[in-house]
Order: structure tokens, then sequence, then C-alpha cells
């Protein structure tokens, strides 16, 4: 009876452990996305207005994102305008700055796009942007996302801190700070 049950159980843990490993990879696109996943709201008291998650690609895949600083930006607006021209990052009521300067490209990101499947964190509720500035000098970032009334986000980054480096995966983080495994 406990040879079959070994032989029984054996598959699922063994299925559950290599997925584990399997999806958290050292240096992996996801891994790093999540590493430079920064998110913020705007509240009016009690209501939310808005919600605005940015991913600096610069630091995720430094190769195909370069020339330019880019984001990619998932915005949630409640109550949006119903106007498709005037939704999401077009709505008039909000605006987007890296630091002061306002983006010269915007290319929305829809769900039959090769990033929206690497970038597990977008959901149906969000709209997607890949949002592109010039280049700028400093490597402190700050991205404000602000709506005219009800004020404002702002996000710090600093360029280089999410590039590929040899660094401890997020199981060997949860090892090293004496989380239950």
């Amino acid at each position: 009876m406990k040879r079959f049950l070994i032989i029984l159980l054996f598959p699922i843990f063994s299925g559950c452990y290599f997925q584990e490993f399997h999806l958290i990879n050292k240096n992996g696109f996801k891994e790093r996305v999540f590493e430079n996943l920064y998110q913020g709201s705007i509240w009016n008291g009690i209501d939310l207005k808005a919600t605005i998650k940015a991913v600096y690609m610069n630091d995720v895949d430094n190769k195909s994102f370069k020339d330019d600083e880019i984001f990619f930006i998932s915005l949630y607006i409640f109550d949006d305008l119903q106007s498709e021209e005037k939704r999401g990052i077009k709505n008039p009521f909000y605006s987007l700055y890296l630091n002061g300067q306002k983006p010269y490209r915007v290319e929305e990101v829809t769900e039959e796009s090769e990033l929206y499947e690497k970038i597990s964190f977008s959901t149906n509720w969000f709209r997607n942007y890949l949002v592109y500035f010039y280049p700028v000098d400093s490597d402190n970032l700050q991205l404000k996302f602000e709506h005219n009334h009800f004020g404002k986000v702002v996000i710090q980054h600093t360029k280089g801190s999410g590039e590929i480096r040899d660094y401890p995966t997020v199981i060997e983080k949860l090892k090293l700070n004496g989380s239950p495994q």
C-alpha cells in the first residue's frame, strides 16, 4: 500500500517542483519585469480614479529597448470616457510625463501582441501601451501620471537597477529571508 501511495504521489509533487522552478528562472524576462514593476493609484477621497502599472523596458531587455526611454504602461481609469479616441492614455483629463517631457510616441499593446503574452500582470480591465520618451541624460527617472483635479502618481526609477545581473531568483530570495517553503 505504501509503495502504491508513493508511486501515485511522486508525479504530483515532482510536477509542482518542476513548475515552480521552470516558471521563475534566474534573469528571466518575467522576473525582470516583476522586479521593475511600479504601481500607483489616484484617489478622490475613498473613490479610486485611476491605477497605473509601469515597467521601464530598457532595464528588462536592453537589447530590444535601447535608443529611447521606453515604458510598458498598463492603465485602468475608472469611469473612462466612452469615445474610443479619448480613452485610456488619450483621456484629456490625464497626463503622463517623464522628467517633465510628454511622450513622443504611444503604441497600444493588444492581447494578440507577443509582448502582452510575455507580461502576465496585464488584465482585460487595463489598457496597455508601449510609451516612448526621448532619451534623458539623468539616471534618475521620474514618471508622473496626473489628473487635472484629483492628484498624481509619481514613480521613481534609477536607470540600470534592473539590468541583467547575477542576482538570486525569487525562490532563492525567499530562502535567504528565512521564509517558509
